[in-house]
């Protein structure tokens, strides 16, 4: 049934959700991963996000056993679900495989980000380093223990999130998403913790990540 919302289940708990794209569904855009940012209001933040220069793109909707949904674009055009979840939800925790490793914003103004996740959000710069050619990386978030990253985009690249997947090998994720019909883009690559990560689509041409932790001595 067109009703049935599928969801990403690990013994933390619900993680994740699919939804088919049709041409009904308003705004959504090509398939792609989408973060999601829990509130404690929904109606509340849908209007803050409209007043901070954002746009609600479809909802709110209620989605059954999980909550109220809404997606929303910020100044940008980077789209980020919101929601309001029934009952508490599991903390991401970028040290177990199989969750989100971490996640980036690519934007052409990262100084109107910060203005724009910081009104709805109070996340804040913690950090930022020099990455080269790709200009200045920067670390921020609500605290420093729930970090993101946030970057110019480049030319030619649209606004967006991208999120890594922790997987407990690399070399061996990799291969198994190329024998899948996957694609890798950029990678494997290391960063500056000294982990590795690559980039890859998927055969729908879904843009993603996959993280790896290297050993700790």
């Amino acid at each position: 049934s067109s009703d049935l919302y599928p969801l990403w289940v690990t013994d933390r708990g619900a993680m994740g959700g699919v939804v088919p794209l049709a041409e009904s569904d308003l705004g959504l855009g090509p398939p792609r991963w989408q973060g999601t940012l829990l509130v404690a209001d929904l109606a509340a933040t849908c209007a803050q996000v409209a007043a901070a220069g954002g746009a609600i793109r479809n909802g709110p909707v209620e989605v059954p056993q999980v909550g109220q949904l809404a997606l929303m674009s910020d100044p940008a055009g980077a789209m980020s679900s919101l929601l309001q979840p029934l009952a508490p939800m599991a903390r991401r925790d970028p040290l177990v495989v199989g969750e989100v490793a971490w996640s980036e914003l690519i934007t052409p103004d990262p100084e109107a980000a910060l203005q724009f996740y910081g009104q709805l959000f109070g996340w804040v710069q913690h950090d930022s380093f020099d990455a080269g050619p790709a200009g200045l990386y920067r670390l921020w978030g609500p605290d420093s223990q729930s970090l993101r990253g946030l970057m110019r985009a480049p030319a030619g690249m649209a606004p967006a999130w991208r999120h890594y997947l922790h997987v407990a090998d690399l070399d061996t994720a990799i291969a198994k998403a190329v024998a899948a019909g996957g694609r890798v883009t950029a990678g494997p690559a290391p960063v500056p913790s000294g982990d590795r990560m690559a980039h890859l689509v998927d055969p729908q041409g879904v843009a993603f990540a996959l993280y790896g932790r290297q050993p700790r001595p």
